[in-house]
């Protein structure tokens, strides 16, 4: 941890790595296991996505998925050329966006019968 960036520079600047990239500064900072893990994050969010868009059942959804789905592909598209999760905005908006698709995998659901509304029971 602090081998790149602001931190290096200023702790170790003989050894500093500076990369913009938020994929290499996580290969740097987290190693093998960490950027890994990473992958993985990412491949989950697109599995969540592709899965939760064949799910949808009307058109309104499926706008609002592909809003979705777009606005995470270009955060990952520019942490590729930027550390924009280390941006705190940035990072509240992804995390934000990644919950909302959650939910919405969890509701899009065929077998989920808790959000279903159930018309015959009085209760």
């Amino acid at each position: 941890m602090g081998s790149t960036g602001a931190a290096a520079l200023r702790t170790n600047p003989e050894n500093a790595v500076v990369t913009e990239s938020q994929l290499l500064k996580g290969l740097v900072d987290l190693g093998i296991p960490g950027f890994l893990l990473l992958a993985f994050l990412w491949f989950q969010i697109a599995m969540t996505s592709f899965v939760t868009f064949q799910r949808a059942d009307n058109a309104n959804l499926q706008i609002i998925l592909i809003g979705i789905i777009t606005s995470l592909l270009i955060v990952f598209i520019e942490g590729l050329v930027y550390q924009n999760l280390e941006v705190k905005q940035v990072n509240a908006y992804f995390w934000t966006v990644v919950g909302i698709l959650a939910g919405l995998y969890l509701i899009s659901g065929k077998d989920n019968k808790h959000f279903v509304e159930d018309k015959t029971s009085i209760e």
